[in-house]
Formats: structure tokens, sequence, C-alpha cells
């Protein structure tokens, strides 16, 4: 179903359209105006895109939820990956200790701190570049028990065409994406808006080689599908203290753990 128009509609539209009850309506608009969408305010649209999903959501081989917002014709999903099943069923390798993770290059998550009761929930998994890449499949999602096409660890490519979109908008595209406030990021955040209600997070990464664990709260790190050489992979990098974004790959090794998004082309 298309979603209308923001020039002008306001929650009794949707309360007509799919006849919600309010307690429905407050669960899934917790953060929107309780009485008007603002019509400059993409996350609006995109919380209405959620709500007709409600009860039906998309899911991950775990069976963990994930909601998802549109931007430029593509959707991607507002949480982090959490899946710790590839696609094939096989279980990705949990790696804990630190040498084991920086000799490893067939695949594997961890949680930021090894701490899962901590940090999951807000931010996700941390895999390696090699799980990104393993062929038994990283990115799987369905609806309902029945597998969602075209669902993918965003290219370098993706990621560069959603810095350009962005940047059509005005100035700072990492601000566009990154959560508003200092729940998570640490201050000033700086230019954060989350225009689309993309809510990027901090999550930090793990290095694996000399210590573990770093950036938590300051900055947001994304792989990409795409690798530079035998070593290196493509990043994205968003800072507590820039609006900027950057896709690069300099000294960003595939043993190190960063944070997956997912995306797709709008069917």
């Amino acid at each position: 179903m298309p979603i209308p128009n923001t020039d002008s509609f306001s929650l009794q539209d949707v309360v007509d359209e799919i006849n919600p009850t309010t307690d429905d309506l407050v669960d899934c608009f917790a953060d929107a105006d309780a009485n008007l969408f603002d019509p400059l305010y993409e996350g609006s649209k995109n919380s209405l895109l959620n709500f007709r999903n409600y009860g039906n959501a998309l899911k991950d081989k775990d069976g963990n939820a994930y909601t998802i917002v549109e931007i430029n014709g593509q959707q991607w999903i507002v949480e982090n990956l959490r899946v710790i099943t590839y696609a094939d069923d096989a279980a990705i390798t949990n790696i804990t200790v630190m040498a084991t993770w920086a000799a490893d290059t067939t695949g594997a998550y961890c949680y930021y701190d090894n701490d899962a009761g901590t940090y999951e929930e807000d931010y996700g998994c941390l895999y390696n570049w090699y799980a990104v890449d393993n062929a038994s499949g990283l990115a799987y999602l369905e609806r309902g028990g029945v597998q969602e096409a075209g669902w993918r660890v965003p290219t370098k490519t993706d990621y560069e065409d959603l810095e350009t979109y962005l940047e059509t908008l005005g100035s700072y595209p990492g601000g566009r994406l990154k959560e508003i406030g200092t729940s998570h990021w640490d201050s000033p955040n700086s230019e954060a808006t989350d225009q689309f209600g993309f809510l990027l997070l901090p999550g930090g990464y793990r290095r694996g080689n000399t210590s573990d664990f770093y950036q938590l709260g300051t900055h947001a790190n994304l792989w990409s599908a795409t690798d530079f050489d035998t070593d290196e992979a493509y990043t994205v990098q968003i800072a507590y203290n820039s609006g900027g974004m950057i896709v690069a790959y300099l000294n960003v090794y595939k043993y190190y753990g960063r944070s997956v998004r997912l995306v797709r082309d709008i069917p």
C-alpha cells in the first residue's frame, strides 16, 4: 500500500484508514505528535509505514523484529542487525577472545565488551567482515514466515548514493541519519536531526588486535559489502562531533567488528 502524500494528513487519516485501537497508536507513534504528523518530517511518514506492518513484523532467522524506513527509493532496516544465524540456518560463530577474533577469516560476531545483556538490545551485534561476506548469507529477512526478497548488506555504492542524496537536501548527511539527543550519543551529537527515522546509534567497534572495544557513544561504524583488497573493506563512519558521513576503507581491516544495517530497493 503506498504511503499517502505528507503535504497534509493527520492522525485521523490513519484512524480512518486502518481503524487501529488507541493503545496501538500510542505504542507505534510514541515519538510522534499525538494529533498531527509533521509534513516536513520524513520520519512521520516512515512511522506510518511501520504501523501498517504492525503485527506482521519483518524478522531475521532468529525471530528478531525490525522496522524500516524509506529513503530515495530504498528501504533500510532501522535497527542494527542482531542475527546470529546465517540464511542457510548455520550458526554464526561467537568469539569473545581477542586473539581468536583477530585470527578468524570465516565469519564471527560478538557484542560490545562481550556483554549482550547491556548492549545487544540497543546496538545489536558487531560482525567481522568475513561474516558479511560468508556464502551462508547474513542478509535474510522474512515476513509472516516467507522470505522477503532483495535484502542485502549495503554496498559501497549504496552508501555513496545515500550520501549523495542526503547532500541534495542540504548540509550534514550524517546528521540526517543520527538519533537526536544524548541518550546514546555523547554530547554534542552535532547536527543530528534524524530526518527519516533512521535512528543511527553509536555502537562503536571491535578492533581485536591490540585492544578490544572502542568508540561506544562517539561513532557509528557500519560495514559495507564491498572490500578494497585482501585485508581491508569499505565502511561508513559517522561521529558524535560532526554531521558528516565518511565512506572509506583506509586502515579498516576485515577482522574489525562493526555494525550492519540491511537495505533493499523498493519493489
